[in-house]
């Protein structure tokens, strides 16, 4: 009687590791996918912040042809917008997305 006792208290304890073990990876897991889901989604809004941005700049440039640079708050993300060169380029943190458009000719007005 007393060895089983001994043998029910020993399948128990290994029942019980085994079902921490798989709690623990189940838990690490989700916190994995939470993390990439939440960088996706940050990526996702400085994109369109960006969108926003490069559009802002049209309109600046509509009204001034001279117009070089400015800083926005789009959705709650920084949007820094440029002209360099031949293109608009506006540049959103948090994600540190990129985006950019050709400017026509000498006009320095934005393509659409």
């Amino acid at each position: 009687m007393r060895n089983e006792r001994g043998n029910l208290v020993l399948i128990a304890m290994v029942a019980l590791v085994l079902t921490a073990a798989m709690v623990a990876l189940l838990l690490e897991r989700t916190s994995a996918v939470e993390g990439t889901t939440r960088a996706d989604t940050e990526r996702i809004r400085a994109w369109h912040a960006a969108e926003g941005g490069l559009e802002q700049a049209r309109a600046e440039l509509r009204r001034d042809p001279q117009w070089k640079r400015d800083r926005y708050d789009i959705g709650g993300v920084q949007v820094t917008v440029f002209v360099q060169d031949d293109e608009i380029v506006a540049i959103a943190n948090p994600g540190s997305v990129s985006r950019s458009r050709t400017l026509r000719g000498g006009a320095r007005l934005p393509d659409r």
